[in-house]
This record gives C-alpha cells, structure tokens and sequence, in this order.
C-alpha cells in the first residue's frame, strides 16, 4: 500500500510541476515569439497578448 502512495504522491508532484512551471514558460516563450515576429498577423498578436494578459491575471507568486 505504501509503494501505491509513494506512486500517487509523485505523480501528483510532477503534475503540479507542469501545470505552475512548465506550461507558463511554454505559453509566455511562445507568445512572446509571436509578438517580437514580422510574419506573424494581425490576428495571431491579438490572440498572444489575449493569452499573455491570462497569463499575467492569474500567475500566482
């Protein structure tokens, strides 16, 4: 039963990684990609600031 805690515990602790350190610095790396580009469009800026601004209103410190 312990080795079945241990397991959960872990993989709770490497989703919680992903979801607070990994996926906010794929979204803030990408947007920024998108805004600092001369190909990108019109509407491909407006939805990375859009995404950037979520970012930002609910990054937790």
């Amino acid at each position: 039963m312990s080795r079945v805690k241990w397991l959960g515990k872990k993989l709770y602790q490497v989703g919680d990684f992903t979801v607070t350190k990994v996926l906010p610095a794929i979204i803030v790396s990408s947007a920024n990609s998108i805004l600092n580009s001369d190909k990108a469009t019109d509407e491909q800026k407006a939805k990375a600031k859009k995404s950037l601004a979520r970012y930002e209103k609910n990054k937790k410190y």
